[in-house]
């Protein structure tokens, strides 16, 4: 959801904008990654 209000800002003010997205678990085998 924060992206979606950053891509829209930016849009109304006509600047690039930029998420960067970090995936931490997986549905397929169960793993997740720790804080560490």
């Amino acid at each position: 959801m924060e992206t979606a209000a950053l891509y829209t800002l930016a849009a109304r003010f006509r600047v690039n904008a930029l998420s960067l997205l970090t995936v931490s678990d997986s549905i397929v085998t169960g793993d997740h990654s720790s804080t560490r």
